[in-house]
Order: C-alpha cells, then sequence, then structure tokens
C-alpha cells in the first residue's frame, strides 16, 4: 500500500519555483566556485545547498509526473543527456490529469467531464 503522504501530486506552477531555485543555486554555486579568493566555508555552504536541493528537486519531479498519471521512477530519465531537455520540458508543459488518478486527488481541484462508478 502507498503512503498517500509521499505519493502525492505537484502543480506545475510549483514545480517551475522549485526549477527556478534549482538552477538559480546551480549558477549561484558556479559564481563562487569560479573566483579565486572564495573561502571554503562558502564553497561548502554552496555545495550543501545544491545538494540538498537537488534531492528536494527530484522529488519534486517525481510527485509531478505522478500528476500526469506517470510512475515516479522515469525521474531517471533526466540523467540520460539530451533526452533530458526534452523530459524536463514535457515536466513543465504537461498539464496533469483532470480529476483523481492512482496518486490522489487533482491538485486544482478540477472534475472530470464524467462521473467514475
Amino acid at each position: 500500500m502507498k503512503n498517500k503522504k509521499l505519493f502525492v501530486r505537484m502543480r506545475r506552477r510549483h514545480f517551475v519555483v522549485l526549477t527556478a531555485a534549482f538552477f538559480g543555486c546551480s549558477i549561484l554555486t558556479y559564481s563562487v566556485l569560479s573566483k579565486e579568493d572564495a573561502s571554503m566555508a562558502l564553497v561548502a555552504l554552496c555545495f550543501v545547498a545544491l545538494a540538498v536541493l537537488c534531492v528536494v528537486w527530484f522529488y519534486s519531479a517525481a510527485r509531478r509526473l505522478n500528476d500526469f498519471n506517470e510512475p515516479g521512477w522515469k525521474t531517471a530519465y533526466l540523467f540520460i543527456p539530451l533526452f533530458n531537455l526534452f523530459w524536463l520540458v514535457v515536466l513543465l508543459t504537461t498539464d496533469g490529469t483532470i480529476g483523481k488518478n492512482q496518486y490522489g486527488e487533482d491538485p486544482r481541484y478540477r472534475l472530470p467531464f464524467y462521473v467514475e462508478d
């Protein structure tokens, strides 16, 4: 039986915000590493923040997949070069399943045009 708190759906808006935060933190880490006089504490702090945000982002990608009724293990596709760009566009643009799916209720509270038995 699935734990309903772990396997929930996520709206596109929340995923876009987390994606922007992830890439912003990546750019910040790169800019800190490119400086020659960067302190080790600042570099370590950037790496820890990036690692935590990376775990949160992959969990959010799995939740986003659940929103359009796909299993979360498909986040592994994000590790395949070039295909990951296509998969990221899918995650950012695909509308979720209208109504309830196997991962829970619609986070936008939309109802399908038909009533399920």
